[in-house]
């Protein structure tokens, strides 16, 4: 999950197109890890991503779901697993 800072949710509030903005860097982001993390040529992770604009009680809270592959694809279609452990601190 990419959560937003209190302070700056107000800027998506009013321009919603920041949201497809802040799913593309999260894309990213974990694809860059994920490459780096696999160590081979020529691959690519897989991702699905959700927007969710509200939180508990139905208040304005911008937030990403975002379900990952632990590894990546090869061009042959050969799937690799990540080859260390992921930290979520790092990312």
């Amino acid at each position: 999950m990419f959560s937003i800072p209190k302070i700056i949710r107000i800027y998506f509030l009013f321009d919603r197109t920041f949201l497809k903005e802040l799913a593309r860097i999260s894309w990213e982001v974990l694809g860059l890890y994920y490459r780096n993390a696999v160590n081979k040529e020529n691959v690519m992770p897989a991702a699905a991503a959700s927007i969710q604009t509200f939180g508990d009680f139905l208040g304005f809270n911008p937030h990403l779901y975002i379900f990952v592959c632990d590894g990546c694809f090869g061009e042959s279609g050969m799937f690799y697993v990540s080859s260390i452990d992921i930290n979520a601190e790092e990312l």
